[in-house]
């Protein structure tokens, strides 16, 4: 019995090391293969991005509220500059120039930073339109910052459409609360523009595919540290889900935001709110999200079912 144990023992000692030499052996030989750069507009509105927030004032912040008014107005005077680039930036055609790259993403990580405040300095600027009661002015800020946010991670990662959706979520967050103030012919001003840069959101499936291409070209010893910070035998996979909720929770937020200036408009136009938000077709919204009749009423308005 024990020579049947001994035996036993020794094969399972015999597969282990054969496992261990196997997969020492992908470690060392596994093919790490490079693959060629995604091509770039020319010019790229992306290159404009980088250098707007290089002009950025040292006192540019992502939460403008913390700011007397006083503050506030010095930040957006000095910050025109560089929102007048930006702003000729999201004209033109945009895509995140990836490098396949080991160090890739550590250069990478500022830029994505400059985003972020970007978005800020637009949110600043919105903020002292309403101040001063200019409330196409603010939602034109906020509209271009949700823009930004869409634009800059073009052809980019899942870091970069994280971000773009954290920009994204700086204004629109803001326009939702301002859409009460917003006159009739506002309100239909913002929906197209809404409607326009959500028809171009990119694919998250090209994201995927972007974000596979580029665990590809690293080598096998990154593979097998992500799969053990993740806990996960495909990293990005998980990496993607998570994108997706985050993604999903903001096209829902800017979908309601949508309804929402457009019952305004028809009140202000009409007298009455729509009896049916059918009606607002086409006439105010080209497509009539998925709601969640439980939680309509006349008073808050439609709630997108989640």
């Amino acid at each position: 019995m024990e020579k049947l144990q001994s035996r036993s023992n020794v094969r399972r000692i015999i597969v282990a090391l054969s496992l261990a030499l196997v997969v020492a052996g992908v470690f060392l030989f596994w093919p790490v293969r490079t693959p060629t750069a995604e091509p770039v507009p020319t010019p790229n509105g992306y290159d404009d991005f980088q250098k707007a927030a290089a002009l950025l004032s040292r006192s540019t912040t992502i939460v403008p509220r913390d700011l007397a008014e006083e503050k506030l107005r010095e930040m957006v005077t000095q910050d025109r500059p560089a929102l007048k680039l930006l702003r000729a930036g999201l004209e033109l055609e945009c895509r995140v120039p990836v490098v396949y790259s080991t160090n890739y993403i550590d250069k990478h990580i500022p830029e994505l930073s400059g985003h972020r405040l970007l978005a800020g300095a637009l949110v600043a600027e919105g903020r002292v339109a309403e101040l001063d009661q200019r409330t196409n002015d603010a939602a034109r800020s906020y509209l271009d910052a949700i823009h930004l946010g869409h634009e800059a991670a073009r052809g980019g990662m899942q870091i970069d459409h994280l971000m773009g959706v954290v920009c994204e979520a700086m204004g629109s967050s803001k326009l939702t609360k301002i859409a009460s103030a917003l006159n009739a012919k506002e309100c239909r001003a913002a929906i197209a523009t809404l409607e326009s840069i959500e028809n171009k959101r990119e694919s998250p499936d090209e994201t995927l595919r972007i974000e596979r291409t580029f665990a590809r070209s690293e080598g096998m010893k990154q593979r097998i540290s992500s799969m053990i910070n993740t806990k996960s035998l495909d990293p990005v996979k998980q990496w993607y889900r998570k994108y997706l909720v985050r993604l999903q929770g903001e096209i829902d937020r800017q979908s309601q935001l949508r309804v929402d200036l457009a019952r305004r408009a028809y009140e202000l136009e009409h007298g009455n709110p729509p009896a049916d938000l059918h009606v607002l077709m086409p006439t105010y919204l080209k497509a009539l999200p998925q709601l969640q009749p439980s939680t309509t009423n006349a008073s808050s308005g439609p709630r997108l079912k989640r």
